[in-house]
């Protein structure tokens, strides 16, 4: 058995921090391993384009699972608010409930069902370090998202735009210096950590020197590659998709708002319309929805519907954090991905003009996305180079065979 700590109930159709566990649940399984998953669970942030209830129902049916309630406290500052502000955790919330309390429902847990090993995807250390969670010496295994220090600077860059937003700023200050210490805290006494992104890695291991750091590749779905029919094979389909709660996807369609003469300029002189999936509140939605050229979708369930029949998938984030897996995804499904060269994995099998298309700064980007929008022929060439380039490189049952011997390895 091998449990695994999650934020609320994972799903492949959530930010990506929620899709992993469950690919990793669906490989152990694969291989026999029975799955224990235990859901640190707040309502408020569950996002997806599926009920909650669905979600539960389906997980129940494949998996053991626990889910511990966990609440978030807006009190008036006090000096127990005080106190516990100093636990700020990355998601710059404070945890109503006792930290040590909600450790002891996790150890209990893993004694319960006798787990060999747990693997933690959320992001509070300290239920996992300090001391061992058990006397049984259960192997901890930590699976390494974005670098978090990255990800205070990127909101704290977004809400400099917003007026309304800088009472944040000085938050972003506090959750940067609580993640320097997170990153410390977490790896005391893991057996194993998993990263799978190269820069992340990098700045890990030269910063904290982290024992047992291993470089994975980040995990991603397989999108459906089969093409339906196009109403009208003229019209050049340019897809973007985010999140519920993604202020990375605000920040998208800021640029795309900031820019928009540029795209209205486009429109005039080729056909395209921007395909936007997901649900969020971009400040300037309302004064792209007048625009022809763009359309937005809302939730939507099958989003394979959008990969398949999409021409380009559009990344206009200048920031390296959220797109990457929406990048795979389209690799996967043999689409040309237009970005900045700053969403790049540091990898060098990302080649500009043979399996990707990227610019250094705006006029590269714009210049790029005109040319693969009057181009079809190069476009095609980059998607397949792309699916290849995924297959051999982001597979992710390969990446899950490579995870699977490490975590072998310690059991």
């Amino acid at each position: 058995m091998i449990s695994l700590i999650v934020n609320s109930v994972p799903n492949l159709s959530s930010e990506q921090a929620n899709a992993d566990p469950i690919i990793f649940a669906k490989y152990l399984k694969s291989k026999g391993i029975k799955v224990n998953i235990i859901s640190l669970f707040n309502k408020n942030y569950f996002s997806s384009n599926k009920s909650l209830e669905k979600y539960k129902k389906n997980i129940k049916e494949n998996y053991n699972i626990d889910v511990i309630p966990i609440y978030y406290s807006r009190k008036k500052i006090s000096k127990k608010f005080i106190n516990k502000f100093y636990n700020l955790f990355n998601s710059g919330q404070v945890l109503d409930e006792n930290v040590e309390e909600i450790q002891k429902k996790i150890s209990l847990n893993l004694i319960k069902s006798k787990s060999k090993a747990v693997i933690n995807f959320f992001d509070i250390p300290i239920l996992l370090a300090g001391e061992r969670i058990t006397q049984k010496k259960i192997k901890i295994i930590n699976y390494i998202g974005v670098y978090k220090t990255k990800l205070e600077i990127l909101r704290r860059n977004i809400y400099k735009k917003n007026i309304k937003q800088w009472w944040r700023i000085p938050l972003t200050y506090i959750y940067e210096r609580k993640s320097k210490l997170f990153y410390t805290n977490q790896f005391v006494y893991s057996d194993l950590n998993f990263c799978p992104a190269l820069d992340t890695y990098e700045e890990l291991d030269r910063k904290y020197n982290i024992k047992n750091l291993k470089l994975t590749k980040p995990l991603s779905q397989v999108r459906n590659t089969k093409k339906c029919k196009s109403k009208n094979p003229k019209l050049v389909k340019i897809f973007m998709v985010g999140n519920l709660r993604s202020s990375f996807m605000e920040e998208a369609l800021d640029n795309i708002y900031r820019n928009k003469t540029i795209y209205e300029n486009l429109s005039n002189k080729y056909k395209f319309i921007i395909d936007v999936v997901g649900k969020f509140k971009p400040r300037n939605n309302f004064f792209l929805k007048k625009n022809k050229w763009i359309k937005f979708h809302g939730w939507r369930e099958n989003v394979d519907y959008f990969y398949q029949n999409c021409d380009i998938l559009l990344v206009p984030n200048k920031y390296q954090l959220a797109p990457r897996t929406k990048i795979l995804e389209a690799m996967s499904a043999g689409k040309c991905v237009v970005t900045y060269s700053s969403n790049l994995y540091s990898h060098k099998e990302f080649i500009n003009f043979k399996n990707i298309v990227y610019g250094k700064n705006s006029n590269e980007f714009f210049y790029n996305l005109e040319y693969v929008i009057k181009n079809h022929k190069d476009r095609n060439k980059i998607g397949i180079n792309a699916r290849k380039i995924y297959n051999q490189q982001y597979n992710p049952i390969k990446i899950m065979d490579y995870n699977y011997k490490l975590i072998r390895n310690i059991l």
